[in-house]
């Protein structure tokens, strides 16, 4: 895609670019009390959805309540981020366009400065549902597409529908071009599993779209859900080796709020195995920096991972990713100019309260 066309996306992967770097250099130390807010809030808008993916634990094992974030609950929240996180991602378990009022979070969002993006199985879109999310200020669209043959997404999307899921896709594309939209950037990602050939998924994927491109196709290996399907573990050939062994940084880089206001150790843990507070009566930001979440990442730092239920079993900490000295020393001067910066504006995360107990 052409990226003059789209200043406002450029400036914004330079900014996530330095706030991962920023991430490592928290995470690489072993920060416990995080002077940066959260670079992303994961909000689950609801906890349901309108297919059964069997690589899915929304399908197989989703035993916590069911249920749809209230406008009063998203209000709260988006107050107490704006101005601070600058990403929400509205989905977590569930599908985001089956609550009534998406479209009307993503503009409430879009209106306080934050980058919005959501991930959809597509099918509920219509026309008029096309037509807001242009108009809502969406700024990253993420089709969950999982063919690219129909046999595979008949398999794979249990209860989709494969011509209509074709059909929506490209007829977003056309409404973009039409009209002339540099918003939301659009993506179709496509999970392969073991033994499949992801070359070969992105050409097929290509010719099926063909005029109807998106501008990303992502290929990306099917993952453990947090140890939930061993079937699926990426990295199997480095799993038991201490030198493969690495730091985990999601606990210093994303917040997860599930949809009755839970906070949840990773964007994985649909299962809600670590609970760390709840946002309805807290500060979120209060949250990101409470017992809990310290606890986590002093045992995340430590890889200590059979500690924690979350953990143990997971796929992600056996990528061996281990940054270099040289990024080392980036990282940090990094993450020093950019809570320089944001103490200046004052958009830090509040210190934690010495009196809270830890309930981890």
């Amino acid at each position: 895609m052409d990226l003059l066309r789209r200043p406002g996306q450029l400036v914004h992967d330079v900014h996530r670019v330095a706030w991962a770097a920023t991430t490592s250099h928290a995470a690489e130390s072993g920060l416990e009390t995080m002077t940066l807010p959260p670079r992303e809030v994961f909000l689950e808008v609801t906890a349901t959805c309108n297919i059964k993916c069997p690589m899915c634990p929304v399908t197989t094992g989703l035993d916590r309540q069911r249920g749809t974030m209230s406008w009063e609950l998203f209000e709260k929240v988006l107050g107490d981020v704006a101005g601070r996180v600058p990403q929400m991602s509205l989905f977590l378990a569930g599908e985001p366009l089956l609550h009534k009022r998406i479209f009307d979070m993503i503009a409430a969002a879009s209106r306080r400065g934050i980058y919005t993006r959501i991930h959809t199985n597509a099918l509920l879109l219509t026309e008029d549902k096309i037509g807001r999310i242009f108009d809502s200020g969406l700024d990253e669209l993420s089709f969950s597409f999982d063919g690219p043959t129909r046999e595979r997404y008949e398999r794979v999307r249990v209860g989709g529908d494969y011509d209509k899921c074709v059909a929506i896709i490209r007829r977003v594309m056309e409404v973009k071009r039409a009209r002339q939209a540099n918003r939301p950037l659009t993506k179709i990602q496509i999970v392969y599993f073991q033994g499949e050939d992801p070359a070969e998924h992105r050409r097929q994927m290509t010719a099926i779209f063909a005029d109807n491109l998106p501008d990303e196709l992502s290929v990306v290996p099917a993952h453990s859900w947090a140890g939930e399907y061993q079937d699926f573990v990426r990295y199997s050939e480095n799993v038991g080796n201490p030198a493969k062994l690495s730091v985990c940084h999601m606990p210093w880089d994303r917040m997860s709020i599930t949809w009755d206001g839970n906070v949840v150790g990773c964007c994985n843990d649909f299962l809600a195995k670590y609970v760390i507070g709840n946002v309805r009566e807290t500060p979120v930001l209060e949250v990101w920096n409470a017992p809990a979440y310290r606890r986590l990442r002093r045992v995340v730092h430590s890889k200590d991972y059979d500690q924690l239920a979350l953990c143990k079993g997971c796929d992600v900490p056996w990528s061996g990713d281990r940054p270099s000295s040289g990024r080392r020393v980036v990282d940090a001067a990094l993450y020093a100019g950019t809570v320089a910066w944001r103490t200046v504006r004052g958009t830090t995360a509040p210190r934690p309260d010495p009196n809270a107990v830890d309930a981890g």
